[in-house]
């Protein structure tokens, strides 16, 4: 059954989880405005699981793919600036640690500053400790 209340879909789903620490793969790059520059995230079965969790508990994003990531900027460059950027950074762990998921509405094509000022968090859930 479908919820659209974000803040029972998160609760239901995220109840007794323990925080997911994501394993960094590269620090990427694309095409794509969202994913300007992003660290990249080693496939997650407990991840996927949430993402399953959540797309049965909500009419919304029915066709998301799950691609773990943590995006550092949002801004149109060119590849070699994108290329240069990302082979200059090393971080300086090789895990992240989540603390809490939240649901956040966004105009459905992110292409510019405005879209992403647009993002409107409507419910956040801490993982347990």
């Amino acid at each position: 059954s479908t919820n659209e209340n974000p803040a029972a879909v998160l609760k239901e789903t995220f109840c007794n989880i323990t925080p997911p620490c994501l394993s960094i793969t590269a620090i990427n790059y694309s095409a794509e405005f969202t994913k300007t520059l992003f660290v990249e995230f080693r496939p997650d079965e407990l991840l996927a699981s949430l993402n399953e969790k959540l797309r049965a508990g909500s009419a919304s994003q029915p066709k998301y793919q799950l691609n773990p990531h943590l995006s550092l900027i949002y801004k149109t460059m060119s590849p070699e600036t994108k290329t240069e950027i990302a082979n200059s950074l090393r971080l300086p762990f090789d895990e992240v640690l989540f603390a809490s998921a939240k649901a956040v509405i966004s105009p459905a094509r992110i292409e510019s500053p405005a879209d992403v000022e647009a993002w409107r968090v409507v419910a956040e859930e801490s993982f347990a400790e």
